[in-house]
C-alpha cells in the first residue's frame, strides 16, 4: 500500500508540461512507426469526466469503423428500450380442436429475436422443439388439418447491398431475418488429407439442409495455416461454392456457413419433428411477411429471450453481427420494420438526432466497408453516456481487457491490461479500438484508435496500438 501511495504522490508532482510532452512524444512515435507507414491513422483521447480533449489526430476524418460500430447500437438499444426488454416468440392456433384433430392452423409468430436457439445465449434448439411438440400434445392434437403459418414482421433481406459477396455466405455474414434460428449457422464438414494441394470435398453438413448443393473448391494447405475457406452464395440461394484453403490433416475439418432462408429451414425441420412424433400436418408450411391476428386465436406457449442487457453484453463480447443487426432494426425502425434491408438515410437520421455529425453509416454491425465515422464521434458518445449513466455503467457493458470475450487476450502481458474496457473492430486493412481506460492517476479517459489502409501484418499493427494504450495509461 505504501508503494502505491508513493507512486501516486510522485505522479502528482510531475509537471503538467512534462506529462503533455511525454504523451505527445509517444503519439508521434506511434504515428511514425514502420507498421503504420502510409496508413490512415486517426485517434482521439478525452477526459471522460470533463470532455476535454487531451490528444487528437485526424479526429474529424471519416474512417471505416468495422465492428466498433456495434457500440453505437448496443448502447442506443439499452437507452431506448431498457435493460429488461426481451423478445417474444409465440406459438398459437386458430380454429377448433375436436377429438385429436385441429381444424385450423398452427401459427408461429416471430418477435424478431436474434438469439432464438443461440448456443451463445445458452439455448438448445432441440429443447425448444421438444417443448413445442410437448405443448401441442398436451392439447391432444395429433392431426393439423390446416397449415403451419410462420408470421414474421416484414419481408427482410438480411444482407445490405454494401456487404462483400465473400462474407454473406459465411456464419458471420448470416444477417438478420424476420426469424432467426441457432445463429442462422450450419456446420460444413470437409474431408481433410495429410498432403497439401488435395481437394477437400464436402462430407456432410450439420444440420442437414434440404436441397442445398455445396461445391467445394477448397485445397489443403500446409499445417498451421488456419481456416481460409469461404462460402459464396446469396442468402436465398441453395447452390453455394466454397473457395480457399484448410490446413492439411487426417480428420474432417469443420467450417461454418450461413443457413439459407432460416424461416423456411425451421418450418421444414419442425414438420420433420412433428412427423417423427406422430403429429400429422395436412397443410403446408407457409411464411407470412406480416403479423395477422385472428379473432379467437389461442396461445399455446411463449418463448422469451434473455434480457436485453445480456444480449447487449454478448454482442460486444463476441462481436456478433447477427445480434447487432437485430438491435439496429430495433432502434432504427422500432415496431414497423421496412421490407428489404435498412435504409441508410434512416440510420444516419437516427444517429444525427442523438448528436452525431461526422458519420455516413450503411448497416447495423460494421461489416459494410462503406461505413464511415470520425474517431471523435466515439469519444463524445462515451462522454455523453458517462454523463447519463456513470463510469460503472460503461465498465459493466464494454468488454474488459483480459476477461471478457474476444478482449480476453487484449494487451496480454502488459502492465495496465486490467485498466482498459475496449471494443475492437477489424475488416480487411482496418484495425480499430474504442472504449475507456483508467489512467495511473485514477482518472478515466475515453479513446478511439483507428488505423485504416495499412499494409503491414495485422498483428504488428495491433501490437503497436495496444502498446500505445499501455504507455498512455502510464502517464495519465
Amino acid at each position: 500500500m505504501k508503494t502505491k501511495t508513493l507512486a501516486l504522490l510522485l505522479f502528482l508532482l510531475v509537471p503538467l508540461g512534462t506529462q503533455a510532452q511525454r504523451l505527445s512524444k509517444m503519439l508521434y512515435n506511434f504515428r511514425n512507426h514502420p507498421a503504420l507507414k502510409n496508413a490512415l491513422v486517426g485517434y482521439h483521447i478525452i477526459d471522460l469526466k470533463t470532455g476535454k480533449a487531451l490528444a487528437g489526430h485526424n479526429s474529424a476524418v471519416l474512417m471505416a469503423p468495422a465492428s466498433t460500430l456495434k457500440t453505437l447500437y448496443v448502447f442506443s438499444a439499452l437507452d431506448d428500450y431498457g435493460e429488461d426488454y426481451f423478445y417474444q416468440t409465440d406459438l398459437l392456433y386458430h380454429g377448433q380442436i375436436k377429438h385429436d384433430t385441429l381444424y385450423g392452423d398452427l401459427i408461429l409468430r416471430s418477435g424478431g429475436d436474434p438469439t432464438f436457439g443461440s448456443s451463445l445465449m445458452g439455448e438448445n434448439t432441440k429443447e425448444i422443439i421438444d417443448q413445442t411438440i410437448q405443448k401441442i400434445k398436451e392439447l391432444g392434437i395429433r392431426t393439423v388439418m390446416g397449415n403451419i403459418c410462420f408470421q414474421v414482421n416484414g419481408d427482410f433481406y438480411p444482407a445490405p447491398g454494401s456487404w462483400p459477396l465473400e462474407d454473406i455466405g459465411n456464419y458471420y455474414g448470416a444477417g438478420y431475418w424476420g426469424f432467426n434460428y441457432s445463429d442462422n449457422t450450419f456446420k460444413i464438414y470437409l474431408k481433410d488429407y495429410a498432403v497439401t494441394g488435395k481437394l477437400a470435398e464436402v462430407d456432410h453438413t450439420e444440420p442437414e439442409i434440404y436441397n442445398l448443393k455445396l461445391y467445394s473448391k477448397v485445397l489443403t494447405a500446409p499445417p498451421g495455416t488456419g481456416d481460409n475457406a469461404y462460402v459464396y452464395g446469396d442468402p436465398l440461394c441453395y447452390e453455394r461454392y466454397i473457395f480457399g484453403t484448410i490446413p492439411a490433416g487426417d480428420s474432417l475439418f469443420v467450417i461454418k456457413g450461413a443457413i439459407p432462408n432460416p424461416p423456411k429451414f425451421f418450418i421444414d425441420k419442425l414438420k420433420d419433428y412433428f412427423r417423427q412424433e406422430g403429429i400429422d400436418v395436412v397443410g403446408v408450411g407457409r411464411i407470412e411477411t406480416h403479423i395477422k391476428r385472428h379473432p379467437g386465436e389461442k396461445l399455446i406457449w411463449s418463448k422469451v429471450s434473455k434480457p436485453l442487457i445480456d444480449i447487449a453484453k454478448q454482442t460486444l463480447n463476441y462481436s456478433v453481427n447477427l445480434y447487432s443487426e437485430g438491435l439496429a432494426r430495433l432502434v432504427i425502425e422500432k415496431g414497423a420494420p421496412a421490407d428489404g434491408y435498412m435504409n441508410k438515410d434512416s440510420i444516419n437520421a437516427y444517429f444525427r438526432r442523438k448528436g452525431f455529425r461526422l458519420i455516413d453509416l450503411e448497416d447495423g454491425s460494421g461489416l459494410a466497408p462503406d461505413n464511415l465515422i470520425a474517431p471523435r464521434e466515439f469519444t463524445r458518445f462515451f462522454y455523453r453516456l458517462n454523463k447519463l449513466h456513470g463510469t460503472a455503467y460503461l465498465r459493466d457493458i464494454l468488454p474488459h481487457a483480459g476477461e471478457d470475450g474476444y478482449a480476453n487476450h487484449f494487451m496480454d502481458g502488459m502492465h495496465y491490461q486490467s485498466q482498459v474496457w475496449v471494443k475492437s473492430g477489424s475488416v480487411s486493412k482496418v484495425q480499430n479500438y474504442v472504449g475507456i481506460f483508467r489512467g495511473r492517476s485514477g482518472r478515466y479517459y475515453a479513446f478511439a484508435l483507428m488505423v485504416n489502409h495499412f499494409s503491414a501484418p495485422r498483428k504488428d499493427v495491433q501490437k503497436q496500438m495496444q502498446l500505445l494504450l499501455n504507455r498512455m495509461i502510464s502517464v495519465l
